[in-house]
């Protein structure tokens, strides 16, 4: 190529230079999309690849977690076991502060969320009762049929004036006249 640069011959082609090609554009074309296909193919394989080495990563982590949560959860059972028991004296166990933040970005203790849930409890129990019968619950008797503070008067028993009499009350009027 030096050679024929130094003698002073043209190896490029000029811009305005029209030849004939071997495979005609639609041709060219289809086997470009082809490549390209090929090659979206490719990265599609390694991205889905990279995903499933992800995927598989964080179910074991997940699982660590799971697994050092029983744990903790174990220990804390017998720990309230050993208390009621009266085995151990000191409910120390109950004080020691989750790793999980509450609300405000203060750490909550155990007490204090077991304090929480008898709350709810509580409350729960006041509102739809604890135990006892469950049937017949919902029945009318003598006080709740005879207690009439929330009847609406405006709701239930205001009439609407000037309404239409039925056909057989029309019917009594004409008689009548």
């Amino acid at each position: 190529m030096r050679k024929l640069s130094d003698a002073g011959v043209e190896t490029n082609r000029p811009n305005d230079y029209f030849a004939e090609m071997a495979k005609k554009d639609d041709h060219m074309k289809k086997v470009g999309d082809k490549l390209l296909a090929l090659k979206n193919r490719q990265e599609m394989t390694e991205r889905n690849r990279n995903n499933f080495k992800l995927r598989k990563y964080g179910k074991q982590v997940q699982r660590a977690v799971t697994l050092e949560r029983q744990m903790k959860k174990k220990e804390t059972l017998n720990s309230i076991k050993k208390y009621r028991k009266g085995k151990t004296t000191n409910p120390d166990f109950l004080d020691e502060t989750s790793k999980e933040n509450g609300p405000h970005g203060k750490k909550v203790s155990q007490f204090q969320k077991l304090q929480k849930q008898n709350v709810k409890r509580n409350y729960r129990d006041q509102k739809y009762g604890f135990g006892g019968k469950k049937k017949g619950q919902k029945r009318n008797t003598n006080e709740s049929s005879n207690n009439v503070s929330g009847f609406k008067k405006n709701v239930h028993g205001a009439k609407k004036k000037n309404v239409r009499p039925g056909k057989t009350r029309r019917t009594k009027l004409k008689s009548k006249r």
